[in-house]
Protein backbone atom coordinates (compact mmCIF):
# COMPACT_ATOMS: atom_id res chain seq x y z
CA UNK A 1 0.00 0.00 0.00
CA UNK A 2 2.83 2.48 1.19
CA UNK A 3 4.43 1.41 -2.55
CA UNK A 4 1.17 2.45 -4.60
CA UNK A 5 0.89 5.69 -2.47
CA UNK A 6 4.77 6.59 -3.32
CA UNK A 7 4.12 5.83 -6.68
CA UNK A 8 1.23 7.99 -6.80
CA UNK A 9 2.83 10.54 -5.19
CA UNK A 10 5.92 10.81 -7.62
CA UNK A 11 3.30 10.65 -10.94
CA UNK A 12 1.74 13.49 -9.48
CA UNK A 13 5.50 15.40 -8.90
CA UNK A 14 5.74 14.39 -12.45
CA UNK A 15 2.62 16.16 -13.58
CA UNK A 16 3.23 19.39 -11.84
CA UNK A 17 6.85 19.78 -13.08
CA UNK A 18 5.17 19.14 -17.12
CA UNK A 19 2.41 21.58 -16.50
CA UNK A 20 5.57 24.15 -15.02
CA UNK A 21 7.11 23.20 -17.96
CA UNK A 22 4.64 23.85 -20.36
CA UNK A 23 3.53 27.61 -18.81
CA UNK A 24 7.27 28.17 -19.07
CA UNK A 25 7.05 28.17 -22.99
CA UNK A 26 4.98 29.86 -25.96
CA UNK A 27 4.95 26.76 -27.60
CA UNK A 28 3.97 23.00 -27.26
CA UNK A 29 5.09 20.24 -29.72
CA UNK A 30 3.87 16.47 -30.14
CA UNK A 31 6.80 14.48 -32.00
CA UNK A 32 6.10 10.70 -33.01
CA UNK A 33 8.77 8.71 -31.48
CA UNK A 34 7.86 4.98 -32.26
CA UNK A 35 10.90 4.21 -34.32
CA UNK A 36 13.20 6.85 -33.46
CA UNK A 37 16.54 6.07 -33.22
CA UNK A 38 18.80 7.43 -29.91
CA UNK A 39 21.47 9.02 -32.52
CA UNK A 40 18.77 10.90 -33.91
CA UNK A 41 17.69 11.85 -30.21
CA UNK A 42 20.78 12.89 -29.18
CA UNK A 43 21.98 15.11 -32.40
CA UNK A 44 19.10 16.89 -32.20
CA UNK A 45 19.53 18.18 -28.54
CA UNK A 46 23.03 18.98 -29.67
CA UNK A 47 21.76 21.10 -32.59
CA UNK A 48 18.59 23.15 -30.90
CA UNK A 49 19.97 22.79 -27.71
CA UNK A 50 18.78 26.47 -25.86
CA UNK A 51 15.98 26.54 -28.49
CA UNK A 52 14.12 23.51 -27.81
CA UNK A 53 13.63 21.74 -24.91
CA UNK A 54 12.93 17.57 -25.56
CA UNK A 55 11.46 15.92 -23.04
CA UNK A 56 9.87 11.99 -23.13
CA UNK A 57 6.93 12.03 -21.42
CA UNK A 58 3.71 9.10 -20.72
CA UNK A 59 0.45 10.28 -22.69
CA UNK A 60 -1.37 10.09 -19.80
CA UNK A 61 0.69 12.36 -17.92
CA UNK A 62 0.90 14.97 -20.25
CA UNK A 63 -3.07 15.13 -20.65
CA UNK A 64 -3.35 14.99 -16.58
CA UNK A 65 -0.78 17.97 -16.97
CA UNK A 66 -2.66 19.93 -19.65
CA UNK A 67 -6.20 19.20 -17.85
CA UNK A 68 -4.28 20.62 -14.57
CA UNK A 69 -3.18 23.83 -16.78
CA UNK A 70 -7.50 24.41 -17.82
CA UNK A 71 -6.23 24.88 -21.44
CA UNK A 72 -9.42 23.39 -23.70
CA UNK A 73 -7.04 23.42 -26.71
CA UNK A 74 -4.27 22.01 -25.27
CA UNK A 75 -5.96 19.40 -23.83
CA UNK A 76 -7.70 18.38 -26.66
CA UNK A 77 -4.12 18.09 -28.32
CA UNK A 78 -3.14 15.85 -25.83
CA UNK A 79 -6.07 14.13 -26.42
CA UNK A 80 -5.99 13.91 -30.07
CA UNK A 81 -2.13 13.53 -30.64
CA UNK A 82 -0.63 12.35 -27.61
CA UNK A 83 -1.23 8.25 -27.97
CA UNK A 84 1.33 5.62 -28.41
CA UNK A 85 5.35 7.22 -28.34
CA UNK A 86 5.69 10.90 -28.20
CA UNK A 87 8.58 12.89 -27.65
CA UNK A 88 7.49 16.39 -26.31
CA UNK A 89 9.34 19.52 -27.22
CA UNK A 90 8.90 23.06 -25.94
CA UNK A 91 10.19 26.30 -27.79
CA UNK A 92 9.82 29.80 -28.28
CA UNK A 93 10.48 29.61 -31.30
CA UNK A 94 8.10 29.40 -34.36
CA UNK A 95 6.99 25.80 -34.56
CA UNK A 96 6.92 26.17 -38.63
CA UNK A 97 10.30 27.48 -38.86
CA UNK A 98 11.55 24.79 -36.06
CA UNK A 99 9.33 21.75 -37.76
CA UNK A 100 11.38 22.51 -41.47
CA UNK A 101 14.83 23.04 -39.47
CA UNK A 102 13.81 18.96 -38.29
CA UNK A 103 13.57 18.26 -41.95
CA UNK A 104 17.02 19.63 -43.04
CA UNK A 105 18.53 18.12 -40.27
CA UNK A 106 17.76 15.08 -41.26
CA UNK A 107 20.14 12.25 -40.37
CA UNK A 108 20.70 9.26 -42.70
CA UNK A 109 21.11 5.60 -41.34
CA UNK A 110 21.82 2.34 -41.85
CA UNK A 111 18.60 0.35 -42.52
CA UNK A 112 17.22 -1.57 -39.95
CA UNK A 113 14.60 -5.17 -40.19
CA UNK A 114 11.18 -3.18 -40.63
CA UNK A 115 12.60 0.08 -41.20
CA UNK A 116 10.21 1.97 -43.61
CA UNK A 117 11.17 3.92 -46.82
CA UNK A 118 10.23 7.27 -48.21
CA UNK A 119 11.71 6.73 -51.44
CA UNK A 120 12.42 3.79 -53.14
CA UNK A 121 15.17 2.17 -52.85
CA UNK A 122 17.81 2.43 -55.96
CA UNK A 123 20.81 0.52 -55.87
CA UNK A 124 23.43 1.60 -58.20
CA UNK A 125 25.61 -0.38 -60.70
CA UNK A 126 29.37 -0.56 -59.68
CA UNK A 127 32.48 -2.44 -57.87
CA UNK A 128 31.39 -2.85 -54.07
CA UNK A 129 35.13 -3.52 -52.86
CA UNK A 130 34.04 -7.11 -51.49
CA UNK A 131 35.84 -10.06 -51.92
CA UNK A 132 34.47 -12.93 -53.33
CA UNK A 133 32.38 -15.35 -51.08
CA UNK A 134 29.30 -15.85 -49.45
CA UNK A 135 28.37 -12.20 -50.02
CA UNK A 136 27.38 -13.03 -53.48
CA UNK A 137 24.38 -15.18 -52.21
CA UNK A 138 23.40 -12.24 -49.86
CA UNK A 139 23.46 -9.62 -52.06
CA UNK A 140 21.22 -11.82 -54.88
CA UNK A 141 18.61 -13.01 -52.19
CA UNK A 142 18.26 -9.45 -51.72
CA UNK A 143 17.39 -8.94 -55.12
CA UNK A 144 20.53 -7.10 -56.11
CA UNK A 145 22.14 -8.54 -59.60
CA UNK A 146 26.38 -9.43 -59.13
CA UNK A 147 29.15 -10.58 -61.03
CA UNK A 148 32.89 -10.98 -60.22
CA UNK A 149 35.48 -9.13 -61.66
CA UNK A 150 39.00 -8.53 -60.77
CA UNK A 151 39.25 -10.17 -57.53
CA UNK A 152 35.72 -8.56 -56.27
CA UNK A 153 31.68 -8.39 -56.10
CA UNK A 154 30.36 -5.97 -58.79
CA UNK A 155 27.15 -4.97 -58.95
CA UNK A 156 26.12 -5.76 -62.46
CA UNK A 157 22.82 -2.84 -63.23
CA UNK A 158 20.45 -0.44 -61.60
CA UNK A 159 18.39 -2.09 -59.19
CA UNK A 160 14.81 -0.86 -57.45
CA UNK A 161 15.31 -3.22 -54.21
CA UNK A 162 12.48 -2.14 -52.24
CA UNK A 163 9.70 0.23 -52.78
CA UNK A 164 8.91 3.52 -50.60
CA UNK A 165 6.10 2.84 -48.28
CA UNK A 166 7.49 -0.53 -48.23
CA UNK A 167 9.13 -2.71 -44.88
CA UNK A 168 12.87 -3.61 -45.23
CA UNK A 169 13.55 -6.93 -44.03
CA UNK A 170 16.34 -8.72 -42.60
CA UNK A 171 18.37 -9.91 -45.57
CA UNK A 172 17.63 -6.13 -47.37
CA UNK A 173 18.69 -4.40 -44.25
CA UNK A 174 22.15 -6.80 -43.87
CA UNK A 175 23.42 -6.37 -47.63
CA UNK A 176 22.72 -2.75 -47.75
CA UNK A 177 24.79 -2.56 -43.98
CA UNK A 178 27.53 -4.86 -46.12
CA UNK A 179 27.46 -2.61 -48.97
CA UNK A 180 27.70 0.40 -46.21
CA UNK A 181 24.69 2.43 -47.64
CA UNK A 182 22.71 4.15 -45.66
CA UNK A 183 18.91 4.56 -46.88
CA UNK A 184 17.00 5.30 -44.34
CA UNK A 185 16.38 9.54 -43.12
CA UNK A 186 15.25 10.25 -40.29
CA UNK A 187 14.47 13.27 -38.70
CA UNK A 188 11.67 14.65 -35.96
CA UNK A 189 8.39 14.10 -37.11
CA UNK A 190 5.90 16.47 -35.30
CA UNK A 191 2.36 15.05 -35.20
CA UNK A 192 1.00 18.21 -34.29
CA UNK A 193 2.00 21.76 -32.10
CA UNK A 194 0.08 24.24 -30.18
CA UNK A 195 0.55 27.87 -32.15
CA UNK A 196 -1.19 30.95 -30.96
CA UNK A 197 -4.52 28.77 -28.95
CA UNK A 198 -4.82 26.80 -32.46
CA UNK A 199 -3.68 23.63 -33.23
CA UNK A 200 -1.52 22.98 -36.41
CA UNK A 201 -0.81 19.31 -37.43
CA UNK A 202 2.37 18.10 -38.55
CA UNK A 203 2.35 17.95 -42.40
CA UNK A 204 1.14 21.78 -42.35
CA UNK A 205 4.07 22.56 -39.95
CA UNK A 206 6.42 21.15 -42.80
CA UNK A 207 5.60 22.58 -45.48
CA UNK A 208 7.19 24.95 -47.15
CA UNK A 209 5.86 28.70 -46.97
CA UNK A 210 5.93 29.41 -50.57
CA UNK A 211 3.96 25.77 -51.21
CA UNK A 212 1.19 27.14 -48.89
CA UNK A 213 1.17 30.65 -50.54
CA UNK A 214 0.88 28.97 -53.70
CA UNK A 215 -2.14 26.80 -52.39
CA UNK A 216 -3.87 29.57 -51.31
CA UNK A 217 -3.67 31.12 -54.56
CA UNK A 218 -4.96 28.46 -56.58
CA UNK A 219 -7.86 28.15 -54.25
CA UNK A 220 -8.41 31.84 -54.67
CA UNK A 221 -8.83 31.55 -57.76
CA UNK A 222 -10.82 28.60 -58.20
CA UNK A 223 -13.26 29.81 -55.28
CA UNK A 224 -13.29 33.22 -57.46
CA UNK A 225 -14.53 31.09 -60.59
CA UNK A 226 -17.29 29.48 -59.47
CA UNK A 227 -18.76 32.31 -57.13
CA UNK A 228 -18.79 33.76 -60.33
CA UNK A 229 -20.07 31.03 -61.86
CA UNK A 230 -23.13 30.66 -59.34
CA UNK A 231 -23.65 34.43 -59.55
CA UNK A 232 -22.47 34.75 -55.30
CA UNK A 233 -21.63 38.82 -54.77
CA UNK A 234 -18.27 38.65 -52.91
CA UNK A 235 -16.32 41.97 -53.39
CA UNK A 236 -13.77 39.68 -55.08
CA UNK A 237 -16.27 38.74 -57.60
CA UNK A 238 -18.78 41.77 -57.93
CA UNK A 239 -16.62 43.07 -60.78
CA UNK A 240 -16.55 40.34 -62.75
CA UNK A 241 -20.35 39.29 -62.05
CA UNK A 242 -20.66 43.21 -63.65
CA UNK A 243 -18.82 42.16 -66.51
CA UNK A 244 -20.45 39.30 -66.66
CA UNK A 245 -24.34 40.76 -66.50
CA UNK A 246 -23.08 44.10 -68.89
CA UNK A 247 -22.08 41.21 -71.91
CA UNK A 248 -25.64 39.56 -70.71
CA UNK A 249 -27.34 42.85 -71.49
CA UNK A 250 -25.51 43.74 -74.77
CA UNK A 251 -26.58 40.53 -76.10
CA UNK A 252 -30.28 40.59 -74.90
CA UNK A 253 -30.07 44.16 -76.27
CA UNK A 254 -29.31 43.42 -79.63
CA UNK A 255 -31.49 40.17 -80.09
CA UNK A 256 -34.66 42.52 -79.32
CA UNK A 257 -33.01 45.78 -81.19
CA UNK A 258 -33.09 47.49 -78.05
CA UNK A 259 -31.32 50.85 -79.44
CA UNK A 260 -28.64 51.73 -76.51
CA UNK A 261 -25.12 54.29 -76.70
CA UNK A 262 -23.14 51.18 -76.32
CA UNK A 263 -24.61 49.41 -78.94
CA UNK A 264 -26.28 51.67 -81.94
CA UNK A 265 -23.12 51.69 -84.30
CA UNK A 266 -23.29 47.81 -84.26
CA UNK A 267 -26.83 47.57 -84.86
CA UNK A 268 -26.86 50.17 -87.67
CA UNK A 269 -24.31 47.90 -89.06
CA UNK A 270 -26.69 44.74 -88.73
CA UNK A 271 -29.32 46.93 -90.62
CA UNK A 272 -27.26 47.77 -93.40
CA UNK A 273 -25.97 44.15 -93.30
CA UNK A 274 -29.71 43.43 -93.95
CA UNK A 275 -30.95 45.89 -95.68
CA UNK A 276 -28.19 45.04 -98.55
CA UNK A 277 -29.04 41.36 -98.32
CA UNK A 278 -32.61 42.40 -98.81
CA UNK A 279 -31.75 44.70 -102.30
CA UNK A 280 -29.51 41.09 -103.14
CA UNK A 281 -33.04 39.40 -102.77
CA UNK A 282 -34.89 41.67 -104.40
CA UNK A 283 -32.44 42.09 -107.52
CA UNK A 284 -32.41 37.99 -107.68
CA UNK A 285 -35.97 37.94 -107.84
CA UNK A 286 -36.46 40.77 -110.61
CA UNK A 287 -34.02 38.90 -113.09
CA UNK A 288 -35.72 35.90 -112.83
Amino acid sequence: MQKVRVSLIKKEKRVEELAALINSYKYVMVIEASGLRTKVINEMREIFRGRVKFKFEKPSLFKRAAEKIGNKTLVELALKYASGSILLAFTNEDPFKLSREFVKNALLLPAKAGSILEEDLVVKPGNTGLPPGPMISELNEAGIPTRIDKGSIWITKEAVVARAGEKINAKLAAALSKLGLKPIRMYLRPRAALVDGIIVEGALLITEPEKILNELVEANRKYVVLATEINYFTKDTLPLLLVKAHRKMQILSLEASIVTKDNITLLLQIAANKSLLLNKIVENASKS
